[in-house]
This record gives C-alpha cells, structure tokens and sequence, in this order.
C-alpha cells in the first residue's frame, strides 16, 4: 500500500526530476568526452563511451527504464522514511525514558502525531500543542509539552474512533459539500476508561501525521488497530457499576471534599439520566 502511495503524482514528479538529472549528466559526460578526445588519443574509447552513455539515455527514455528508475527512486524513498522512522522512534522512546512514562518491562510498539481533544482529569478541554500517541505493550500513552498521560490496558474499556471536529483553525473546512465529507470522516481516537477513582471517562486525540483530513483517518485507524491488538488486556465492561452504585461513589467523594458540589450535581444528572 505504502508503495503505491508513493507512485502518485507527488513521485512522479520526483521521477521526472530525477530522469532530467540524468539527461543532463549523460550529455555533461558526451561533451567532455568529445572535447577530450584529443588528449585520449583514442577515439575508439571516446565513441565507446559515448555510444554506451547514448544508449543509457535511450535505455531510460523508454517505458521499461522509467519502471527501472521509478523502482530504484522507491528504493531509495523506502530507504529514507525507514530511516527517517528509524530515527523518530528512537528519539520518541528516549523522551518516554526521561519523562518516565516507559517503565523497564514495557515496550514501544507503534506511535502516531496527535492532539489532544479533552477527556483527562486535570487537563483542558483541548491542546493545540502537537504530540505523540504511543502504543506500548501494556498501557496507552499521551504526551506533549505540556500534557503527561500514561493508560494501563487493564483499565481502557473500549477504543474507537470518532467524526472530525472543526475547531477553530479548521471551522471554515465545515461549509459546504466539503465540510459534510469532512465530518464523515473519522481521524479522533476516543479511549474509553475507568480513572483512579474508577469514574468512567473519555479520552479523545486528533491523530494527524498527513497533509489532508482524510489522510488522517487513515493513520487514526492504524493507531486504532495497533491499540485493538492488546484487547484481550482491557478491563471488562462489567467492572463498571450501575449508575446507583456511581451515585453513591460521588456522594462519598463529595463528602470527602474530592469534588465539589456543582460538580457532584453536574455528574448526578448525568446518571440519573442513564436509569
């Protein structure tokens, strides 16, 4: 798939770049050999040379060489965005390691550039701050400059993904036929989970990494299917309690001074609603 992404118009305008190249060194290399046949002193290496150097330009000229050197240029492409991951991954894992959000038993899997849209405790409703949403091998991770958020597995309930939202940036992508097919487009991760006080919340990013909108949905579902690898790991939907016993759990926390009474209100509305 990456490969054949890679053969639309953005490369072949790399191809046409690089033949052009090729065509000018070819006739770069006849000229000299021309003006230096004097000094060779051999004009049977001169006119071998041109010849074969005639030839390649033919040779690439034609459908078969365009495959030729579309297929090295994707080589070489391949070769650079390995590389280039290669060299982001390492620097990811290194910023896990000193924030100490990567425990010694744990792993790096898989990560995507993001946002964060809201949903944990402590943090704004939203971050225009890029960051990174990491995949490791027992929790789920957020991070940006300013937003530190580790997930156990053991305590996600379900992870899907959710419509674009315009935001302030993008809300003049909302109007018209374009803004219709962007909002039935899904690049939102949203994490549902049970937090420290087992209150159910959830979480929401922006999963980018592609110049268009769409091209984000495709890197959310990739985020989203890395995530669904490690299922068998979340917490069961049956942990979460009937909206009685929530009530309950609220008042004791309001009781404690954990939250307030507007927010005691707000969450009990809430859950009445659900009976």
């Amino acid at each position: 798939m990456t490969s054949r992404n890679k053969q639309s118009p953005s490369t072949s305008g790399v191809r046409n770049s690089q033949l052009a190249v090729y065509y000018f060194a070819g006739a770069a290399l006849i000229a000299f050999a021309l003006m230096s046949q004097s000094s060779l002193g051999n004009p049977f290496i001169v006119w071998s040379v041109i010849l074969f150097i005639s030839a390649c330009l033919i040779f690439i000229s034609t459908p078969t060489g365009r495959a030729f050197v579309a297929k090295c240029s994707e080589k070489e492409l391949d070769g650079q965005f390995k590389s280039v991951s290669a060299l982001q991954k390492e620097k990811q894992i290194q910023e896990l390691s000193s924030r100490q959000l990567l425990s010694a038993n744990e792993q790096f899997v898989f990560s995507q550039w993001a946002t964060y849209q809201g949903g944990v405790a402590g943090y704004p409703n939203a971050a225009v701050l890029y960051g990174v949403a990491v995949v490791l091998t027992d929790s789920f991770v957020f991070f940006d400059k300013s937003i530190l958020f580790k997930l156990p597995y053991m305590k996600v309930l379900e992870v899907k993904l959710d419509y674009f939202q315009p935001g302030a940036v993008r809300g003049f992508l909302a109007a018209g036929a374009v803004g219709v097919q962007l909002q039935q487009t899904q690049n939102i991760l949203e994490i549902r989970y049970l937090d420290d006080n087992r209150t159910e919340r959830s979480a929401k990013f922006q999963i980018h990494g592609s110049a268009t909108i769409p091209g984000e949905a495709v890197k959310a579902r990739e985020l989203l299917n890395q995530l669904l690898e490690f299922k068998g790991s979340f917490a069961s939907t049956s942990s979460v309690t009937d909206p009685m016993a929530k009530l309950e759990k609220l008042k004791a926390l309001k009781d404690k001074g954990v939250i307030s009474e507007a927010e005691f209100e707000m969450k009990k509305r809430i859950l009445l609603d659900q009976m």
